[in-house]
């Protein structure tokens, strides 16, 4: 994850005060709450985080299990690693790539077209400037990976010298770098109450930034050892810092305008101008109501200290978008999983017959012989190394009468070869992709 933006970040020796919200007495509670939030949804989801991390290893080449590679690399024997996940991966990138899909807006009941088409062509625009191709690409290529992916939207300053924001997309590379609310429902996490987005930096420059926090002091701390990447809070010499981010609502008054309208009165009750065109019903009685209005909220935390925030945004959802592969319930618990969940036992099983073949074909230029031990005697040396020399003169003790005999080759079995066939068909099967999408010949025809 990148560091957080030192702009952002508060110099100063003393603590500032943060505002603290209303459900909670003072910071330690907040912080507190924030703590068991964020133990309660790591564990909740960590079988499909550990898997998910393993699937990953798997994909960059961790493909075999520690006691088999330690048996074949004692014994010397190859342990090889033809790795042809990416390649499928790739394809399913590629075809993503030439079929892209585009954002439609349609005007709704009572909408008008134009407007629509204003609409659709503002996000084409956000797409363009954000390069959302890239976005998305890599967001794909952690759900095929991991079983998930994630990406957000977030407002931000053009640059340096205006006071214009700008809607800016930010990939998130980390797939397991966000942690969900466990109770959401929609694939999305429109339905997420909260989530946290977790980035590491150096126990130094944090210092440098929140000179007044405390990095260290979660070390100890066991409860939050929840997360398996960062073995907790602290690891070595990196702090982790999270935002949490969190769905709040305010009470707001809207009203029914004499021009057709809904509009927020709350801070214009008082207004007689604005009370004289709020239309009434027969009794006399304004048409109005109280209504929550959802936002999101932000701080910027370390285990023990609020960092940085609030930060409100005025928008219906979390500014985190969660992309998911498969996920299926069972009883309570959801299992995810992406491409490669289920590729790894077939890509298992090629490494291991393609080392068993190559095991096989190292023996076959060998030169072996069968030999008393007088035909011989005093010239062992010589027979062992011959497939290591140049010279072609081998001499043999002849009064022994028994001239040595060279043993037939090692041989590759067809069955292994048929083995390796057969695991390699597996991964196609399995992932459904074959030969005409890996841009091979079919045989079909």
């Amino acid at each position: 994850m990148a560091a957080y933006k030192p702009e952002n970040a508060r110099g100063s020796e003393d603590k500032p005060t943060f505002e603290i919200p209303a459900e909670y007495e003072d910071e330690q509670e907040m912080l507190e709450a924030m703590r068991k939030q964020f133990t309660d949804d790591i564990n909740f989801d960590r079988l499909n985080r550990e898997a998910a991390l393993e699937d990953a290893k798997f994909l960059t080449g961790n493909q075999w299990d520690d006691v088999t590679r330690s048996k074949r690399e004692a014994a010397r024997k190859p342990v090889l690693t033809v790795n042809r996940l990416p390649a499928f991966l790739a394809t399913i990138i590629g075809n993503r790539r030439l079929n892209e899909t585009q954002i439609r807006v349609v005007a709704d009941v009572g909408g008008k077209a134009e407007l629509a088409e204003v609409r659709e062509g503002l996000i084409r625009n956000i797409q363009k400037e954000n390069k959302a191709d890239t976005i998305y690409d890599m967001t794909l290529q952690n759900v095929a990976t991991c079983g998930i992916g994630n990406f957000m939207l977030t407002l931000d300053y053009d640059n340096n010298n205006v006071f214009y924001q700008s809607i800016k997309m930010r990939v998130l590379p980390d797939p397991l770098a966000v942690v969900w609310d466990r109770q959401l429902v929609e694939p999305t996490g429109a339905d997420a109450a909260h989530c946290f987005i977790i980035e590491t930096m150096l126990v130094d420059d944090f210092k440098k930034l929140w000179p007044w926090a405390t990095p260290s002091d979660l070390m100890y701390d066991l409860t939050l050892r929840g997360d398996l990447r960062a073995n907790g809070w602290v690891a070595d010499q990196s702090v982790r810092v999270v935002s949490w981010w969190r769905m709040c609502s305010r009470k707001r008054m809207i009203a029914l305008m004499d021009d057709g309208t809904t509009q927020d009165v709350t801070d214009d009750l008082d207004d007689p101008e604005t009370l004289a065109r709020i239309v009434q019903r027969d009794d006399g009685e304004p048409i109005m109501r109280e209504v929550s209005i959802p936002y999101a909220q932000k701080y910027l935390c370390s285990g023990m200290d609020i960092l940085d925030g609030p930060y409100d945004l005025p928008i219906s959802r979390l500014p985190v978008y969660r992309v998911p592969g498969w996920e299926v319930w069972v009883a309570e618990w959801k299992h995810r999983w992406g491409l490669v969940r289920f590729l790894k036992d077939p890509q298992r099983l090629h490494n291991y017959w393609r080392s068993v073949i190559a095991e096989r074909l190292m023996l076959t230029p060998r030169a072996s012989w069968i030999a008393a031990d007088t035909a011989v005697a005093g010239r062992e040396e010589e027979w062992r190394q011959a497939h290591l020399s140049d010279d072609p003169l081998l001499v043999w003790n002849a009064e022994s009468g028994q001239k040595p005999e060279r043993a037939e080759p090692a041989h590759v079995e067809q069955a292994l070869i048929g083995e390796a066939d057969m695991s390699a068909q597996d991964i196609k099967d399995v992932a459904n992709i074959h030969e005409a999408a890996l841009g091979q010949e079919s045989g079909a025809g």
